[in-house]
């Protein structure tokens, strides 16, 4: 009686993942055909919105890859990559693919002149990295390091305790985001100014 108990179990929990297979391939195939090769013309809009973006701030899109480049090793991704490339995204988060196509990128520097060669899935993930501002409606920004220590108060010397940023970046939310004005309010009173503080010399590398 035992024995068959046990081997009513094995039986149900095989069917069981026979069961999760067959779901998740047919999400996937599904996924798949809804998936439409984009036209010439949008390629082309790809090609240019990144050509911008990377052109007016190179800076800014460098913090942005290397942001979600350490979320994906990090062993808490599956919390902190959140949202994730539609293209990898699924039943089955596909992490690797997405580190393979992100250690592909050229350096930012010379990112604009390999645009128009690179295939399309790595030229939608570049774009959905440096680029998810514009529908999120969320500016990034890169400031003058005088003009933040101006709004801080306060300035480094080499007698100070604290070495300035290397970088120093803005994030809020444009105009037209419906929570742009409860954002301000916020603002007024936390501020929305993020720094990078880098400890090399060489903080050039950084592009």
């Amino acid at each position: 009686m035992q024995a068959s108990l046990l081997n009513q179990g094995e039986i149900a929990s095989q069917e069981r993942k026979r069961w999760i297979r067959e779901v998740h391939h047919t999400v996937k195939k599904t996924k798949k055909k809804q998936q439409v090769k984009p036209t010439k013309k949008e390629r082309a809009d790809i090609e240019a919105r990144l050509r911008e973006v990377l052109t007016t701030s190179p800076t800014c899109c460098d913090l942005l890859m290397s942001l979600f480049t350490s979320a994906l090793f990090h062993l808490r991704r599956s919390t902190i990559c959140e949202p994730f490339p539609e293209d990898f995204d699924g039943p089955e988060r596909n992490y690797d693919d997405a580190v393979l196509y992100v250690s592909s990128f050229p350096p930012t520097k010379s990112c604009v002149e390999g645009i128009s060669r690179m295939p399309l899935v790595p030229l939608k993930l570049l774009k959905w990295i440096v680029d998810p501002m514009e529908e999120e409606g969320i500016q990034i920004k890169s400031i003058d390091i005088d003009q933040f220590q101006r709004e801080v108060g306060f300035k480094a010397t080499h007698d100070s305790k604290f070495s300035a940023p290397t970088h120093v970046f803005v994030v809020e939310y444009s105009d037209w985001h419906p929570h742009y004005v409860s954002f301000q309010e916020k603002k007024s009173i936390f501020g929305s100014i993020i720094c990078l503080l880098y400890t090399s010399d060489a903080a050039d590398d950084l592009l």
